[in-house]
Order: structure tokens, then C-alpha cells, then sequence
């Protein structure tokens, strides 16, 4: 919030900076494009804030590429390296790499350590409830997602994968190899038994889902019970306002800067087709300002 704060006030601050001769300044602020960038950093502020026990997303071929080959790039640069320069050395071997068909299995390798990466993802993703973060009412876990045939499979295989892969092999290889291995069970027709077992969580999943809503019913069914209906007051009625009409018959409450806006900003807009309305408002208020009292006394009697 503290930084939001920090860049609204400094959108305010330019603002006034940049209109601190105009007459106008409550239409200036209220044109669209500085209410659009207003509202932007309001809407950052209130987003929530992140779940860290979401599922990690996947990471892309070129991170798992980053990961094998930054120390490589570093040591190639001398130690006085700093980080972006790290970085630009390894967009420029990535780039060598895609663009070198000799090498193109080993580019093959990033392309599936992502891919079983994004997978690994999809799943855990498919079987999280995240918490409910209602501020209205008592944050309930629901119920627990149902795990799909794969998840089964790999909460089976994992650790024996792990155990042929040998020590110190890593979770990434783990994933290769549990994707492999299922990849090979769906062709040969293997995977009754883990859809058996999806099939029964998914039933066990809708069955908790629909107690779950039900018991949310009742309990605010319970809740309307205990309140006791308010009698709504007899509305009163609003004094009428006293508006004072000018000689000409027109209500007054536009000053003579209004109507002179009001009049020329059609023609600004054709002259200047490319410009914003708060451009055009600028101008309006330079030519304004640059008429003479006689000139402006004509607009205040229209």
C-alpha cells in the first residue's frame, strides 16, 4: 500500500506541476486519461494479496536453460560480471542454441523438462482449494479437490523412480521420468486402476461439494431467522431548492468560462483530431485566459 501511495502522490503532484496556471482544474483532473491512470493504481492496491501455498507455476524452457548454463555465463565473463550482463550472455547462447540445428536434442531436453513442468502444474493446480479470504464472513476450507489418474499414478511411482534415478537427482528428473513412464501405460491401455481411483475421488469430491453448499444454505437460513425485520422509516420528503434564474430566464451556475468552452470546444476537437480531452481542455483554458475582460463579459451574458 505504501507504494501506491508513493506513486499516486507523485501522479497528484505532476499534475498540479504540469496545470499550475489553469482555471480549471476540478475538469482537467476528471478527464478520463488521468482518471484512468488513478484508477489503475487503485485497482493494484486492491488486489489480493498472493496465496503462497497456491500451486509454483511451471517454468519455461528458457529458465531450465538458464539454470544449467548461468554459471557457465558467469565464469565466461570474469567475476566483475554484474547480473545483467549474465543475462544478456545467456539470451545470446539461447539464442544460439535455437537457432543451431546440430544441437537441436539438446534444446529438445528444455522443451520437455518444461512441458512436464507445465504439467506437474495443471495437476496440482486442478486438485488445490484455495482459502476462502471472505472478510464478511468465517474463512471454511472446502472441500479437497479430486486428484486425477495421473496424480494417482505418480503418488505410486515417485518414490520408486526416485530410488532407480539414484542420489541427488532432481525433482525436474523425477517429473521427466513419471511422464514418461505414464506416457507409456496410456499407449499400452495400463491405466484402469488409477482412473478407477480418479473416477471414485471425483464422485467423493461432488458429494462434499454439495454438503458443503447445503450447510451453507441452513446456516444462513439460521441466520435470517434470528434478525428481526426492520420497520423501514416513512421517507422524508427533500426541501425544494431555491434556484435563482438569471434575467434572461436561464438557470445560473455557469460562469462565462463554461459557456465559452462549451461553444468552442467543437471546433478545437476538428482542429486538433488527434489531441485528448484534456489537451483540448488546455487550450480552451490558454485561449480563455488570453481574451480580453470585454471578450470574456460576452460569454458571461449569453
Amino acid at each position: 500500500m505504501n507504494s501506491t501511495l508513493k506513486q499516486l502522490n507523485k501522479l497528484v503532484l505532476a499534475f498540479l506541476k504540469e496545470n499550475a496556471d489553469a482555471v480549471n482544474l476540478n475538469e482537467l483532473w476528471m478527464d478520463s486519461s488521468t482518471q484512468k491512470q488513478a484508477k489503475n493504481l487503485l485497482s493494484r492496491a486492491n488486489r489480493s494479496p498472493k496465496d503462497p501455498n497456491a500451486p509454483k507455476r511451471g517454468k519455461s524452457s528458457y529458465l531450465y536453460f538458464c539454470d544449467d548454463n548461468r554459471d557457465k555465463a558467469k565464469k565466461s565473463l570474469g567475476k566483475d560480471s554484474k547480473a545483467t550482463d549474465v543475462t544478456r550472455r545467456l539470451g545470446v547462447l539461447w539464442n544460439e542454441l535455437k537457432n543451431d540445428k546440430k544441437r537441436s536434442k539438446k534444446l529438445s531436453h528444455y522443451v520437455a523438462l518444461a512441458t512436464a513442468d507445465k504439467k506437474r502444474y495443471n495437476d496440482e493446480k486442478e486438485a488445490y482449494t484455495p482459502p476462502n479470504n471472505s472478510s464478511t464472513r468465517v474463512a471454511k476450507k472446502g472441500p479437497k479437490r479430486a486428484k486425477s489418474a495421473y496424480l494417482y499414478f505418480c503418488d505410486a511411482l515417485r518414490a520408486k523412480v526416485k530410488k532407480e534415478l539414484g542420489e541427488g537427482t532432481k525433482a525436474t528428473d523425477v517429473t521427466r521420468g513419471l511422464g514418461a513412464r505414464w506416457n507409456k501405460l496410456k499407449s499400452d491401455g495400463g491405466t484402469a486402476k488409477y482412473d478407477k481411483l480418479a473416477k471414485k475421488d471425483r464422485e467423493r469430491y461432488q458429494n462434499e461439494k454439495e454438503a458443503s453448499q447445503k450447510s451453507e444454505e441452513d446456516e444462513l437460513v439460521e441466520e435470517d431467522s434470528k434478525v428481526a425485520p426492520k420497520k423501514k422509516a416513512p421517507k422524508k420528503k427533500a426541501p425544494k431548492k431555491n434556484v435563482k434564474s438569471s434575467s434572461s430566464g436561464k438557470v445560473s451556475g455557469r460562469n462565462g468560462y463554461h459557456v465559452f468552452c462549451s461553444e468552442q470546444r467543437p471546433q478545437y476537437k476538428k482542429d486538433h483530431p488527434t489531441a485528448k480531452g484534456g489537451e483540448i481542455t488546455k487550450k480552451l483554458s490558454v485561449a480563455w485566459k488570453a481574451l480580453s475582460k470585454k471578450e470574456q463579459d460576452k460569454y458571461k451574458s449569453t
